[in-house]
């Protein structure tokens, strides 16, 4: 009998063991990723300018889930052929790199404001917090 930990012997499974450290935060399927852009349309209807989110941005983001909504429609239709799919695969492709740029831009790193603007010469302690490693390496390199 083989010894798990060593691999010999035993089945490699690749869901088994990738899907459980998968570091997307992005759903895998196409109805979970519409849901969820629909969710974050609700949301920053109303709270778009408290958060600094401009709203071509979420207008961008309305345009791409309709687009991508109509795309899936036709695609469950049984003229389902490979130009609908092309189409469904490009419309949410966009709609996707729209939500992860609106999470990097708005919500990852946050925005400069007040006093650690570019106009106020941000400091570099102003970032220490957001990124351990440039702490590290302005500490190690005054």
């Amino acid at each position: 009998m083989a010894d798990k930990d060593s691999g010999k012997g035993s089945k490699y499974n690749f869901t088994e063991v990738h899907m459980a450290h998968k570091q997307d935060w992005l759903p895998g399927s196409r109805t979970e990723q519409l849901a969820m852009s629909r969710n974050w349309l609700a949301i920053l209807q109303d709270k778009a300018a408290a958060s600094g989110i401009p709203t071509a941005a979420v207008q961008n983001l309305d345009n791409l889930t309709a687009a991508a909504n109509e795309a899936l429609s036709l695609a469950v239709t049984s003229a389902r052929n490979a130009v609908i799919n092309q189409q469904v695969r490009t419309a949410f492709g966009a709609l996707t790199d729209c939500m992860r740029d609106i999470k990097r831009r708005y919500f990852f790193i946050p925005p400069l404001r007040g006093r650690r603007s570019v106009s106020g010469h941000a400091s570099p302690a102003a970032w220490i917090p957001l990124f351990p490693r440039l702490k590290k390496y302005i500490l190690n390199n005054r």
